[in-house]
């Protein structure tokens, strides 16, 4: 029962596929208690399996002290999180220069990345149970591939990873999904979504909108 479970955002079902949203009472508990009556299990990855939000919030504070700029964290939150085109609304820039610097920092913290505690027992126990697991992520791949391995996930075998540089289309837009689910050939109903932010939750609706 998606009920059950203490989440921020939630949705039922969503295209049919079910839905959790990182809990506010604990992301580890949460991760831990996923159900198991799912064959595939999709997952984000900054944010869900990486405990990437203080590293971000310190990538983009760097990124926007070298335009001069010392914006709060709901500011960073606000503007800069999942849509990159709001980022006038602070400083008018090229946005290919700009993220050139978001990549350049990030690839700088990199070493500072770790993984949700339980994360990857989580995703090998799963395996084990033989569950699909996939991952889609808006991160390009040139940027998952050195933390995978800087933090043990290239341990883990996952179904399917579909990375942002190999979509039309970014979340929200359920482009990834959709690929996973035609790729490992298993129903929406058969299928949990495991993600931390409200732009995952409108993937789901929007996924759903399209039936």
């Amino acid at each position: 029962d998606l009920h059950s479970f203490p989440t921020r955002r939630s949705s039922d079902l969503v295209h049919d596929v079910s839905l959790i949203s990182n809990a506010s009472l604990g992301w580890y508990n949460s991760l831990m208690s996923l159900p198991t009556n799912y064959d595939l299990y999709i997952f984000d990855f900054d944010g869900t399996i990486l405990d990437t939000l203080p590293n971000w919030l310190l990538i983009y504070q760097k990124v926007f002290s070298e335009y001069g700029l010392h914006p709060s964290d709901h500011q960073i939150i606000d503007i800069a999180f999942y849509n990159h085109d709001r980022i006038n609304e602070l400083i008018t820039v090229d946005k290919e220069h700009y993220l050139e610097k978001v990549t350049r920092i990030k690839h700088e913290l990199r070493d500072q990345v770790r993984c949700f505690p339980g994360a990857i027992s989580k995703l090998m126990e799963l395996v084990s149970d033989n569950k699909k697991i996939a991952l889609c992520t808006s991160s390009f791949q040139r940027m998952i591939d050195p933390i995978t391995h800087l933090t043990g996930l290239d341990k883990v075998h996952f179904d399917q990873i579909v990375t942002g540089d190999t979509l039309k289309h970014q979340k929200p837009n359920p482009e990834g999904v959709n690929r996973i689910l035609s790729t490992l050939n298993i129903q929406p109903s058969r299928t949990l979504y495991v993600g931390d932010s409200y732009p995952d939750l409108l993937t789901a609706q929007k996924d759903r909108k399209s039936t």
